[in-house]
């Protein structure tokens, strides 16, 4: 086991290493107790952490466009549009692993983005404003 070491400002780190994707990942914590909290635990939640963080990647960048903001005001209109997005998400989610499963691939291998552009766009009504 490391032992916990001061940085430059003082605070006390613990210095976590772990096999992630074929390769060690290099990490610091400030939680020192290894029997509290063991290594293993805080590489899972970091590797879990990253997973959403690309889900909202591919919401917020791929979905819903670059610097796009909801175009409802109202809150309830607002929570309603993002229901809408997180749907669309998961309906897109779901097509890829049903496809990932037919095919014998793992999802997590698919692209996101290649999914979005092959699924069905909306179309909009003529007069649509």
């Amino acid at each position: 086991m490391k032992t916990p070491r001061a940085t430059r400002t003082g605070a006390k780190s613990r210095p976590i290493s772990s096999w992630l994707h074929s390769r060690w990942s290099h990490r610091f914590t400030t939680l020192l107790d290894p029997d509290q909290v063991p290594a293993t635990d805080l590489a899972a939640a970091c590797h879990q952490r990253w997973e959403i963080e690309l889900i909202f990647d591919e919401l917020k960048t791929h979905q819903r466009g670059p610097r796009l903001v909801l175009r409802s005001k109202a809150p309830d209109l607002v929570q309603q549009e993002i229901w809408g997005h997180l749907c669309c998400h998961y309906a897109i989610r779901t097509l890829m692993a049903d496809v990932a499963q037919h095919s014998g691939h793992g999802s997590d291998r698919m692209s996101f983005v290649a999914a979005l552009r092959i699924a069905p766009q909306p179309q909009r009504p003529p007069n649509y404003s």
